[in-house]
């Protein structure tokens, strides 16, 4: 159908109250025409072919910060993701939370003493590694029973110093959560801010990317902890993930936190 302008039947809205107040009489209203120069014709799409946006490929996957090759280990790339920085960070809030823990619990981390960078990252090892030996609970991993003895864990750290630091670590000072807060990542301070930064600084986007969802397990107490039937872990935390399809390198995550979701963050966009 071709078509160069086009009718359309208008009434003001005095000519409306006119022929309700008035039935005897009639309105006519004016027709009021709108030309077009455009020449539209309707098909079925067959020779549609869309051009796309031309995609100027980047010199290189990743920036020249990102100092990693071929021989670089997975705990020095770890590392250039968590940094000395925020591990620092963490330490510090942890020690200066002990404090508040010993005046709830008088009889908790009698043994503390201030954690550092090494011991973190010892930490963070073993807290790993459990996720990959399974047992029924966590002192099962210090066990001297040559059934289900796992040696590394002993010469590593100490039972009780690892349970202490466990429940010492902390990512923000509570007195700056402002009052009023729905944002439960809050929590974790400048932590979560600080790797988006590094997703953003290290890679260079390719020309095709993807939005997915993930789940990372966890079967605690938790306010917006999903139940997902159709993953493997069913329970845990779910987050949108943006991704480079090139690469599989993460450019950005979204927590889900239910109804109270923080879209507007400015580590997001």
């Amino acid at each position: 159908m071709h078509s160069k302008h086009y009718i359309l039947q208008q009434e003001s809205p005095i000519s409306r109250i006119r022929r309700r107040t008035t039935s005897r009489s009639q309105v006519v209203p004016t027709p009021v025409v709108i030309h077009s120069t455009i020449n539209s014709t309707w098909g079925d799409g067959t020779n549609f072919h869309p051009r796309p946006t031309q995609f100027v490929p980047p010199l290189g996957r990743f920036h020249r910060s990102f100092n990693a090759d071929s021989d670089s280990t997975p705990f020095q790339l770890l590392r250039m993701f968590i940094d000395d920085d925020m591990v620092d960070t963490i330490c510090l809030e942890s020690n200066d939370y002990t404090p508040v823990i010993k005046a709830k619990f008088p009889k908790a981390l009698k043994r503390w003493t201030p954690l550092s960078r090494q011991e973190f990252w010892k930490f963070m090892g073993l807290s790993t590694l459990m996720g990959i030996v399974k047992k029924g609970d966590v002192k099962d991993y210090w066990s001297t029973d040559e059934l289900i003895s796992t040696p590394i864990f002993g010469k590593t750290m100490s039972r009780d110093r690892f349970t202490d630091i466990m429940r010492a670590l902390h990512f923000q000072n509570d007195g700056n959560i402002p009052t009023g807060n729905i944002d439960r990542f809050i929590k974790l301070g400048s932590f979560f801010p600080s790797l988006m930064s590094k997703f953003k600084n290290f890679v260079i986007p390719g020309e095709y990317l993807y939005i997915d969802e993930s789940l990372m397990p966890f079967k605690g107490r938790l306010s917006f902890k999903q139940y997902v039937p159709s993953k493997r872990a069913r329970f845990g935390v779910k987050f949108y993930i943006l991704v480079d399809c090139a690469t599989k390198a993460v450019l950005a995550l979204l927590p889900y936190q239910g109804k109270n979701t923080i879209f507007a963050a400015g580590w997001i966009s």
